[in-house]
C-alpha cells in the first residue's frame, strides 16, 4: 500500500510540474506546422497494431506453455488423445492421438497466421482511408490541382465555400484494387510521393493477396476452390510467423511513410482546428476569445489529442477568428 501510495504521489508530481509547462510553453499555433510527431490517424492505427500484436503474442504463448506441459507430463505422439487431454471440456474425441491433435493444431495455427495478416491489411486500409480524407479536407487544392497549400481548407470549413470536399471517390480510389493502383491514385492527388511509399510495394501486394484468397476462400485458390467435379477440399495456403512479421513491418513501415509525408506536405496542425470547429458551435460560440482557449485546452487534453499550452490555444482561437 505504501508503494501505491507513493507512486501515486509521484505521477500526480510530474502531472503538476507537466501542466505548469504547458501553462508557460511560448510554442505558437502555426496552421502548416504540425503540433504532433505523427496525425491522429496514425495513433489509432498504432494502437489497432498494438491490439493486433497482443492477440499475436497471447496465442503464441498459450502454444508454447501447452506443448511444454505435454512434455513435462511426459505426452508421446502415439499416447491416445484422450490419455494426454483427460479432463478437456473440448470435443477431444475428433482427434486419434497427440500427433493428430498436433497436426491440427498447427492447421489452426496456419490459420490464425492467415487471419493476422488479413487484419494487418485492414487496420493499414483503415489509417489509409482516414489520413487521404483528412489531407484532402485540408489541403482541398489538390482537388483542383492547384499548387499545395493554394487553399487552406480550415477557411472551407468555416466559410463553407470552395472546392467540393467530397473525398469517398478519392479515398476509394486509393484503398482498393493493386498497390499499383493505389499508389497511382495517392499520386495523381498530392502529387509525387517519396520513395520509402513504394518500397513495400511488392510486400503490400502479398498482403493484398493474402487478404483476398483467405476473405474469398478461407486461405485456399479461389479458382480452385470453386471449380466443379470434385469433392475433395483445396490446400489452404501456408503463412508463417515469419511471414506475419516481415509483412506487418512493411505495412508499419509504408504507413509511417504515408503519415510523413502528408503531415508534412498537406495536413500540417489541421486535426486540432478540424476538432476546434466541432467544438465551436455547441461549447465554445456563447463565450469570450479567451475562455474558448482555455476551454480548447482543457477539452482537446481530455480528448487525447496531445496536450497544448496557452499562447498555441491563443493562437489557434485568433486563427480561426480571422479566417
Amino acid at each position: 500500500m505504501t508503494n501505491l501510495l507513493l507512486n501515486s504521489s509521484v505521477a500526480r508530481h510530474h502531472a503538476r510540474k507537466w501542466e505548469v509547462y504547458l501553462s508557460k510553453s511560448k510554442r505558437p499555433f502555426e496552421r502548416w506546422q504540425p503540433h504532433d510527431q505523427s496525425t491522429w490517424a496514425f495513433q489509432v492505427y498504432k494502437k489497432y497494431n498494438r491490439e493486433l500484436y497482443r492477440l499475436i503474442e497471447a496465442h503464441r504463448a498459450s502454444s508454447f506453455y501447452t506443448y511444454r506441459q505435454l512434455k513435462q507430463n511426459g505426452a508421446t505422439l502415439t499416447d491416445p488423445i484422450g490419455q494426454a487431454f483427460a479432463g478437456c471440456p473440448t470435443g477431444i474425441d475428433n482427434f486419434e492421438d497427440v500427433k493428430d491433435w498436433s497436426n491440427g493444431f498447427n492447421s489452426f495455427d496456419n490459420w490464425v497466421n492467415l487471419s493476422n495478416v488479413t487484419t494487418i491489411s485492414s487496420n493499414l486500409e483503415t489509417y489509409l482511408a482516414s489520413v487521404v480524407g483528412i489531407a484532402i479536407l485540408s489541403d482541398p487544392s489538390v482537388l483542383i490541382s492547384a499548387p499545395s497549400r493554394a487553399i487552406d481548407g480550415a477557411y472551407v470549413l468555416k466559410q463553407g465555400t470552395g472546392p467540393r470536399t467530397n473525398t469517398t471517390e478519392h479515398v476509394i480510389a486509393c484503398t482498393k484494387g493493386d498497390w499499383s493502383s493505389r499508389l497511382a491514385a495517392i499520386e495523381r492527388l498530392f502529387g509525387p510521393i517519396p520513395e520509402t511509399m513504394r518500397e513495400k510495394h511488392g510486400d503490400l501486394e502479398e498482403i493484398r493477396n493474402v487478404r483476398n484468397r483467405f476473405g474469398h476462400a478461407f486461405g485456399r485458390d479461389i479458382d480452385a476452390s470453386r471449380e466443379h467435379g470434385q469433392i475433395e477440399i483445396a490446400p489452404m495456403e501456408k503463412v508463417t510467423r515469419t511471414t506475419v512479421a516481415r509483412l506487418g513491418t512493411a505495412a508499419w513501415r509504408f504507413a509511417q511513410e504515408t503519415d510523413r509525408f502528408l503531415l508534412h506536405n498537406h495536413i500540417g496542425d489541421f486535426e486540432a482546428v478540424n476538432y476546434y470547429a466541432k467544438l465551436y458551435p455547441t461549447l465554445l460560440s456563447t463565450v469570450p476569445p479567451g475562455q474558448r482557449a482555455v476551454d480548447f485546452k482543457k477539452a482537446i487534453g481530455r480528448f487525447g489529442g496531445g496536450l497544448r499550452g496557452k499562447i498555441y490555444c491563443k493562437g489557434l482561437v485568433a486563427y480561426w477568428e480571422a479566417l
